[in-house]
């Protein structure tokens, strides 16, 4: 019987991860650093398992998880694939030899995960492939910040290099308040003068999502949605979504993505401004939110991504169904009574 290991399973999209590859007869394991997960109580998930903290005990983490892909194997030549979630997807992809005898390990190269993290980097690399990104300026030292603020234009976000998840993210609105958490996250964050946060425009727009799958630098799947409703309204998780299209945004995501020679999943926040020109905002190499949206609008990259992993190449790439909504239950209606 084909396998998976699934981590994070806390999360929804990893509950979406054990839901799509259970319904194809594949059997799902699935871990967590916490005691009690969603997908532990989901009749498609086979078996669980508690791992060290991802965050505090890394080296912990890799060993236990190591060990456990070699208990869970299968005994023939069934496919076998370890499929992370969240952040411990880095992780991973730095310790790949110790899985890879193994198991299967879908994810692009950690270079590949390093280069499109650091937004100083994806800045320049978008910048050479001629893609639409907000300008981005590196300062390093308060007193250069100073002497070009005549020449910023505010408001402006200013952002650590390699902050996530809003952590090191903070738009400013005067200069006193822009030097202020300049020296704020310099000093906080404990950052040499080539690490400074980024001063990048602020562009005014809607925020849209494009998620795509590659196989060695080939796209073989893709979608994009937005959120129509979020709580909270301006900042928080998708509450409904909806497919969308966006051929401008979606080229760029691919030209970027081949470029690399990507290898698995990737998904890519643009902005829109009212003009319609797309930004590139920032890439995340593993899945993502709104997982479930991808699923129902009949791109089920758990599955496809599971094909890849086993050596299967992917003809065609499937059709998006445009009329697809969902709704996280619990956040919809919070949203809802926000509204």
């Amino acid at each position: 019987m084909a396998r998976a290991i699934v981590t994070f399973g806390r999360s929804w999209h990893a509950l979406a991860v054990t839901r799509s590859l259970g319904r194809q007869g594949i059997d799902v394991y699935c871990g967590e650093e916490a005691p009690f997960a969603p997908c532990f109580f989901s009749r498609y998930c086979k078996g669980n398992f508690q791992y060290p903290s991802v965050s505090k005990e890394p080296e912990a983490f890799v060993d236990f998880l190591a060990e456990k892909v070699k208990e869970l194997k299968p005994p023939g030549d069934e496919p076998y694939v370890l499929m992370p979630v969240h952040k411990e997807t880095w992780l991973i992809a730095k310790h790949r030899e110790r899985f890879e005898p193994h198991i299967s390990v879908p994810l692009t190269s950690v270079e590949n995960m390093d280069q499109t993290h650091d937004k100083g980097q994806l800045a320049t690399l978008a910048e050479q492939q001629g893609i639409r990104i907000p300008r981005t300026r590196q300062f390093t030292s308060v007193d250069d910040l100073y002497r070009a603020i005549p020449d910023v234009d505010l408001p402006v976000f200013l952002k650590v290099r390699m902050g996530s998840a809003g952590v090191g993210l903070k738009k400013c609105d005067t200069p006193e308040e822009l030097t202020g958490t300049f020296k704020q996250f310099a000093e906080g964050y404990g950052l040499e003068p080539e690490e400074y946060p980024l001063v990048q425009q602020f562009v005014e727009g809607d925020d849209y999502c494009v998620t795509a799958l590659f196989d060695q630098g080939t796209c073989v799947a893709s979608m994009t949605y937005r959120n129509v409703r979020a709580f909270p309204r301006e900042t928080g998780a998708g509450a409904i979504r909806e497919a969308v299209r966006l051929p401008a945004a979606e080229a760029s995501a691919e030209k970027l993505l081949a470029g690399l020679g990507w290898h698995g999943m990737a998904e890519l926040d643009f902005r829109v401004a009212p003009d319609g020109t797309a930004y590139l905002i920032e890439i995340n190499p593993r899945f993502f939110g709104g997982l479930s949206q991808a699923i129902a609008a009949n791109v089920d990259y758990p599955h496809l991504l599971f094909r890849i992993a086993s050596g299967e190449r992917i003809g065609q790439l499937p059709e998006v169904d445009y009329s697809a909504r969902t709704e996280a239950p619990l956040v919809g209606l919070l949203a809802t009574l926000d509204e």
